[in-house]
């Protein structure tokens, strides 16, 4: 019974210093439980290893909270410190998190303090048993003295947002990623928060990210550091800035109700700035079939994926979607309908149906699919082919695949790098790319 409890959580604005971390941290004594020979392991959230064009803002976490974490430690004193994410692994696209370290920034931010890089995908896991499942933990994590969460102020298009708690799945080996996402991924993520419980969080919210979790959504400046030793009421303040309620954020509601926490705001300390002025509700549902709207082409049904659309089918998706929409903008397709993720079921009536994935294969068996391309997550270059082929004419097929194909040649000896049109811009000074 935790009912009387009440953890502090500082809402604090980032200046364009590194000491506005240090004041976040100092406010909720973030460090007083730490000892001199402790090993410390900091967790950010680098979702995304592959660089290239992509827009960082409100995506990752940035290396100027990560190097402010880091230099208010080496200040204090403190030595054994380490970085580790376990970042999307995809030699198609050239992700892993050793890229994503480069990409992020916070390889070159940390050097200087003689900071560890640890690739989770590289390293031991530990089984570890939540609920009636067995997962796969790293080793790292496990046996850290103290965990520092520094998650993004964003959402999420499958548990509305991804902050502290939700970061934590980034510490499961791959498979068990995936795991998560055939169960109940609202338990899991639930029962984790049971098993790593972090010293303390920092959610790096310079940026906020709308119709997250990737850099499809659309990225915000708010200038915002939210501090607290304790990730579940850090992460029910974080929701209330982002305008969701923290009782209709299932894993959070399922955790207060395994620890028997409140889920009453009042039950929170939030010291710093008045929360109701921090505020900035941001949408967290994403519509696939308004990539297509917003690109001028008809004729195309998406349906939602459901939770079982892990972050590789993910990442496959967007840029599958992406690319299409850039080459063939204006274009009225015959009737088609693309199923990804394992709750999407292809309407009865569609008289096209292309499957994207095992798990999209898997939830239709039933029908005749026009295509399917296998793969967990599939490959985006068979998706490609497969939505070219059976989308398009065949005339346009030929010359948007012969395009594809001269360009995939140019991007492999780097002399092309894929951009995307977008109908709002990053401009400076409002978001600053040395902030990454």
């Amino acid at each position: 019974m935790e009912q009387n409890r009440k953890d502090k959580v500082a809402v604090t604005k980032y200046d364009g210093s590194l000491g506005s971390v240090k004041n976040g941290i100092e406010l909720v004594g973030g460090l007083e439980a730490l000892k001199p020979s402790d090993s410390i392991l900091i967790k950010p959230n680098i979702v995304w290893g592959g660089g290239g064009k992509i827009p960082k803002f409100g995506f990752i976490t940035t290396s100027r909270i990560v190097e402010g974490i880091v230099a208010h430690l080496k200040e204090m004193g403190f030595g054994k410190i380490s970085i580790g994410e376990g970042s999307t692994a995809n030699d198609e696209v050239g992700s892993d998190t050793m890229k994503g370290f480069a990409w992020s920034g916070i390889k070159k931010a940390t050097q200087k303090y003689g900071v560890k890089l640890i690739d989770f995908n590289k390293e031991p896991y530990d089984k570890v048993e939540l609920g009636k499942q067995k997962v796969e933990i790293a080793r790292a994590v496990m046996e850290s003295d103290f965990l520092i969460d520094v998650p993004v102020l964003k959402t999420h298009a499958m548990t509305k947002v991804s902050l502290g708690m939700k970061n934590l799945k980034g510490c499961l080996s791959m498979k068990s990623k995936k795991k998560f996402h055939m169960l109940d991924l609202h338990e899991m993520i639930a029962l984790l928060n049971t098993k790593i419980e972090p010293d303390l969080t920092v959610i790096d919210g310079i940026y906020s990210m709308e119709r997250g979790p990737t850099a499809g959504g659309r990225a915000y400046r708010t200038d915002l550091i939210l501090t607290s030793t304790d990730v579940f009421s850090c992460d029910v303040v974080g929701a209330m800035i982002l305008g969701i309620d923290p009782a209709s954020i299932d894993y959070i509601r399922r955790f207060s109700e395994i620890r028997e926490r409140p889920l009453d705001p009042a039950a929170v300390e939030v010291l710093g700035e008045k929360l109701e002025e921090m505020k900035r509700p941001l949408q967290w549902k994403i519509d696939l079939e308004a990539v297509f709207q917003e690109a001028g082409i008809e004729g195309v049904t998406i349906q939602w994926p459901g939770y079982a659309f892990c972050t590789g089918c993910v990442v496959c998706a967007e840029f599958l979607l992406a690319i299409f929409c850039k080459d063939n903008a204006g274009t009225k397709l015959d009737p088609v309908e693309y199923c990804f993720g394992g709750e999407s079921k292809a309407k009865e009536d569609s008289q096209k149906v292309i499957l994207f994935g095992d798990c999209a294969i898997r939830n239709n068996k039933s029908i005749e699919a026009t295509a399917s391309v296998k793969g967990c997550p599939p490959k985006i270059a068979d998706s490609m082919v497969a939505m070219i082929n059976h989308s398009l004419d065949k005339k346009r097929a030929r010359k948007v695949l012969t395009t594809r194909m001269v360009k995939g040649i140019l991007h492999k000896i780097g002399l092309y790098h894929e951009s995307f049109p977008r109908s709002f811009a990053y401009d400076p000074p409002q978001f600053d790319p040395a902030h990454f």
